[in-house]
């Protein structure tokens, strides 16, 4: 049942379940960052961008070396289209993790956006 909540979840089918999500927040016993990234993916297909934000937010604190919220902070500036806000999310995904590669590709793929094909080969 939990691993079909959190695919609705994912999905952006959160009627009736947002108040399991936060019960299991309180006690995951591990799970946290797998809850908060199904959570925020739903919230983000629903539009639901300042709800998804403070989720982001308690992750990032509860779980500072993670680079999955900036990675999705990334995610969401760009479709924000604010390409310099998510640029600077995966710089920051990649301090924590050098080895993040999504946020590797992204920031990549902006690079060339900005005609910065030199500084992009790194990534």
């Amino acid at each position: 049942d939990r691993e079909w909540m959190l695919v609705l979840a994912t999905n952006g089918e959160l009627e009736g379940i947002e108040g399991e999500l936060r019960k299991w927040l309180a006690d995951a016993g591990g799970d946290e960052q797998v809850i908060c990234e199904a959570w925020v993916n739903g919230l983000a297909k629903r539009g639901r961008l300042i709800e998804a934000g403070l989720v982001l937010d308690a992750w990032e604190r509860d779980f500072p070396d993670d680079p999955q919220p900036h990675v999705r902070w990334g995610r969401i500036r760009e479709h924000l289209r604010q390409k310099a806000d998510a640029e600077s999310e995966y710089r920051k995904a990649l301090e924590k993790d050098p080895d993040c590669h999504f946020a590797a590709y992204a920031l990549a793929r902006i690079l060339l956006e900005r005609k910065a094909a030199k500084e992009s080969l790194r990534y």
